[in-house]
């Protein structure tokens, strides 16, 4: 539920879902590496970026998110939750600024992303993608990852819109 009222902007609900998440999570928790993930979202939608980076980076330091450099068959949730985690730091990076760093957060969380087919992620990915060399000035390359950003959006919207049952 935490991450439904963070994908509305909801700060308050989100903390008492991921607190009420927090407690029902004892160790060892699988969802750890999730919830992890959810106080870096949940810190950088408070505004607060260098904390919101510092939970990033710690998720990723996580065993189950650490070793999770590639994709593996079967297993894609750790490599999921890596790419998220990236993209938080990404979004912080850049409110940090520090775009050089945001694009290799980016970058690497698009690569994940393809890799899984998550399209629902993508399309944020590039949009980081976009503001990071918009950031570091590099204009081509921003244009660039925006029209890609584009099609991503545009398949996105179609495959929501097919009706088809997969």
């Amino acid at each position: 539920m935490a991450s439904l009222w963070l994908a509305r902007s909801e700060a308050g609900p989100a903390l008492e879902h991921l607190a009420q998440a927090d407690r029902l999570c004892g160790p060892p928790c699988a969802d750890a590496p999730a919830l992890a993930v959810l106080r870096a979202r949940l810190a950088l939608l408070q505004g607060d970026a260098p904390r919101a980076a510092a939970l990033a980076d710690a998720a990723l330091a996580l065993p189950a998110l650490a070793a999770a450099t590639g994709v593996a068959p079967g297993a894609p949730q750790p490599a999921a939750e890596r790419a998220n985690a990236l993209r938080v730091r990404g979004l912080a990076q850049l409110v940090l600024g520090r775009p050089a760093e945001a694009a290799v957060s980016g970058s690497a969380a698009l690569e994940i992303d393809r890799a899984l087919g998550l399209v629902d992620r993508v399309a944020p990915d590039l949009q980081l993608l976009v503001r990071a060399h918009e950031q570091l000035g590099q204009e081509d390359l921003a244009r660039h990852y925006q029209r890609l950003a584009e099609r991503a959006e545009q398949a996105r919207a179609a495959l929501r819109g097919s009706g088809r049952s997969f």
